[in-house]
């Protein structure tokens, strides 16, 4: 489930109302699934072993929700080199969920390199994403 479903409904309301879905769905064809990446905290059992040389002020940790997994995926990246600082996590957000294939974990540290790491030191939080088997569409909150 996403992390924040009130607010991705919110935008994809405004969307719709401007055409750009419809633009999107037009181009790629249809949406079959949302994706969400935010900032957020490292699980409590992964602290130590995540921060063993850092404090929390100096990392950013970034999730990843999807509308058709029950958990979501993790990782911590260094504040000043946006260089991971952690493997993968997975946080079930239901006790027994589906992990997120390996398909998209490879599309968050995608997504991540695009619009984060690559990105001269500025990003926008949360991204919002809407995905089909072809391509996504992903909105960045601009400044």
């Amino acid at each position: 489930m996403l992390i924040d479903p009130i607010k991705f409904n919110e935008l994809e309301v405004v969307l719709r109302e401007k055409g750009k879905l419809e633009e999107f769905e037009k181009e790629s064809g249809e949406i079959l699934g949302r994706a969400m990446i935010t900032l957020g905290e490292i699980p409590e059992e992964l602290k130590r072993e995540v921060l063993k040389d850092y404090n929390d002020k100096e990392v950013y940790v970034f999730n990843c929700s999807f509308d058709f997994y029950d958990s979501y995926l993790g990782i911590a990246l260094e504040k000043q080199s946006l260089r991971p600082i952690s493997s993968i996590w997975i946080t079930d957000q239901q006790e027994g969920s589906d992990v997120p294939s390996q398909d998209w974990i490879k599309f968050f540290v995608r997504v991540l390199a695009e619009y984060v790491i690559n990105n001269d030191g500025g990003f926008g939080i949360p991204l919002y994403i809407f995905v089909n088997d072809d391509s996504e569409l992903v909105i960045e909150p601009t400044f």
